[in-house]
């Protein structure tokens, strides 16, 4: 019954019913986090992927680069948008910089200080061929913030 309430009120493209809705909907999404806080992420992450997609937004990114452990943030953005350019490399800058970090906290026992092994490395993970679509995402998701 709800589902064709819902379905009604998107046909009709009302703005002030799209509103109320969506009032009403946050209302609920509060009483969900207050109860059942994992049903609750879940949804958020949900409506997240609806809205933008299977992307990492800088912030996200930012958050799991400070969680990385040894060292945490090694390059920041605008370090890596000048590798990118530098380069020439055809990447997407949110995802290179995340995996950029995650490569030389993960590796860098055997690299040391060798940015150019942690390019081709980083290049080599985002340009895997074997790899579903939104790998960088995915990983994030599914073993970062699991």
């Amino acid at each position: 019954m709800v589902k064709q309430y819902l379905e009604k009120i998107g046909e009709s493209k009302d703005q002030e019913k799209m509103k109320k809705l969506g009032k009403m909907f946050e209302e609920l999404m509060s009483k969900l986090k207050e109860g059942h806080l994992e049903m609750y992420k879940d949804y958020k992450m949900c409506l997240y992927e609806m809205a933008y997609g299977y992307v990492l937004t800088e912030e996200m990114a930012q958050d799991w680069i400070y969680s990385m452990k040894p060292f945490g943030m090694k390059w920041n953005l605008e370090q890596i948008k000048g590798v990118i350019e530098e380069q020439k490399l055809s990447v997407e800058p949110i995802d290179f910089w995340a995996i950029m970090n995650a490569m030389y906290n993960d590796y860098n026992e055997l690299f040391g200080e060798e940015v150019n092994t942690y390019v081709k490395l980083s290049v080599d993970f985002l340009k895997d061929e074997d790899a579903k679509p939104n790998k960088v995402y995915n990983y994030w998701k599914y073993v970062v913030m699991k």
